[in-house]
């Protein structure tokens, strides 16, 4: 997109960073959350996949903005579909 080369290392060191932060937490944010567990009784959350999740990632910061959604919802499970902005399709 233009930026100086400084900006784009520090863009991908921080998108490296939050994608770790990602696979670090989905264990505990995705595990099933038991409300109750009783003799003939248990009630639960549980996520699961949507299917399809569609990201549509703006120009700036094109990296950074894209971990975040791509990560989540890859690592529940669920399908991505990117559609890059014009300006900048080689990240996409």
């Amino acid at each position: 997109m233009g930026k100086p080369l400084q900006q784009a290392r520090n863009e991908i060191r921080t998108m490296n960073e939050r994608a770790e932060a990602m696979i670090d937490l989905a264990p505990k944010m995705l595990a099933d959350h038991v409300i109750e567990d009783s003799p003939g009784r248990l009630r639960m959350i549980r996520k699961e996949p949507v299917g399809v999740v569609l990201q549509i990632s703006p120009w700036n910061y094109p990296y950074i903005t894209t971990i975040n959604a791509l990560s989540a919802a890859v690592l529940a499970g669920n399908t991505l579909l990117l559609k890059h902005s014009s300006n900048t399709p080689l990240v996409g």
